[in-house]
């Protein structure tokens, strides 16, 4: 007879499993995956001079879906109401707040949450744990950017029906060489949806790869006048 001896830390792990399994599935609104998939506005190779914009996308939510009905919730003493007809969209994140000062429930890779696209208050996100729905407030300048940032506190199910619904306004992201220097470029990346903006500088050596906002990758080369003077970029599609 042979004798099996478990380390604690395969034993933890046996208990994680079994308790993934006892969990019960989530129904197939919230589950799957979500995310945001670019849509090409205008592209550019070739000579491309400072200040000139060489890619623009549109970012759309892979899943999205409408408020059937009105959803009211207590959050002390006010009441707050979602119309029906709010637009949602599904939403994937990494990072779970934890509720009191219990653990954080066990996540699946496939769970989604449900935020709102709404331009006004109240702002909130939906999630499915362990057989019921949970509510937060949602915070984020961009109605795409939007993430849970309260305490996670049980709700009734929303009556979300998942369907096409273009959120307005677009999601719009755009890449611009602002710049170039003996080393390489500066790329700037500009985010934008309706009133709210952010943006970041990325240096690129030439030569080397640059991931662009619709998907794929480019690389730079110097493109210098009879003088030898640098004056621009040559963009060049690349592998992965």
């Amino acid at each position: 007879m042979k004798l099996v001896v478990l380390s604690l830390g395969a034993m933890l792990m046996l208990g994680a499993d079994a308790a993934v399994a006892q969990e019960p599935a989530p129904p197939p609104l919230w589950s799957g995956t979500s995310g945001l998939a670019p849509t090409l506005v205008s592209k550019k190779v070739g000579v491309v001079q400072p200040g000139e914009t060489y890619e623009k996308a549109i970012k759309k939510p892979t899943r999205t879906a409408r408020l059937t009905a009105e959803h009211s919730f207590s959050y002390g003493p006010e009441t707050f109401t979602i119309p029906a007809g709010t637009p949602f969209y599904g939403a994937q994140f990494l990072a779970i707040p934890r509720v009191g000062s219990g653990p954080a429930p066990v996540r699946r890779k496939d769970d989604i949450h449900w935020c709102s696209a709404a331009k006004e208050k109240p702002v909130v996100c939906f999630r499915w744990t362990a057989g019921k729905v949970e509510r937060a407030s949602a915070g984020g300048f961009m109605i795409l950017s939007r993430s849970p940032s309260g305490q996670w506190i049980e709700d009734r199910p929303p009556a979300l029906k998942e369907q096409v619904v273009e959120i307005d306004p677009p999601y719009e992201q755009s890449q611009t060489l602002k710049a170039v220097t003996e080393e390489g470029v500066v790329v700037a990346t500009l985010i934008k949806q309706g009133s709210g903006d952010w943006g970041y500088d990325t240096p690129v050596k030439w030569g080397v790869k640059a991931a662009l906002v619709s998907g794929g990758y480019v690389v730079f080369e110097p493109v210098r006048d009879a003088a030898g003077a640098l004056t621009a970029a040559r963009v060049t599609p690349a592998k992965p």
